[in-house]
């Protein structure tokens, strides 16, 4: 996987021009993308249709002994639906690291199936076995 730039969505792009085997996961960039989308909505839409192949959805939240599960659970659901509204509608979605909501970006459910689970199975196959 991949730690991309979050603050440039053309110097990814040229990255994974560069590197055709490259993939790249969302964990913990997903406020950073879709800032760039407040500024630049098709471009990041254009983005993640052009490299659908290539992105696994992904986030960076963990547990420790200290860890509430029910409240752990409870926060997964909202980020998951957030994220899962900001892809999948036009809607405007409240990004708690933004001052301002983002406009969804309506993606074709192909691109969304391959984000969410098909390229993990791929990249990932031994991984359910």
């Amino acid at each position: 996987m991949l730690i991309w730039p979050v603050w440039s969505v053309d110097k990814v792009s040229k990255f994974l021009d560069r590197f055709p085997n490259a993939n790249l996961d969302l964990a913990e960039r997903m406020s950073h993308t879709q800032y760039q989308s407040q500024r630049d909505r098709e471009k990041v839409r254009n983005f993640f249709i052009k490299y659908q192949d290539r992105i696994v959805y992904a986030t960076d939240i963990g547990e420790d002994n200290k860890t509430i599960i029910a409240e752990l659970k409870k926060y997964i659901m909202e980020v998951w639906q957030n994220d899962w509204k900001y892809f999948n509608t036009d809607e405007m979605v409240t990004v708690p690291q933004l001052d301002t909501p983002v406009q969804g970006l309506t993606l074709p459910k192909e691109v969304i199936d391959k984000i969410y689970h098909l390229n993990a199975e791929r990249i990932f196959w031994n991984a359910w076995k």
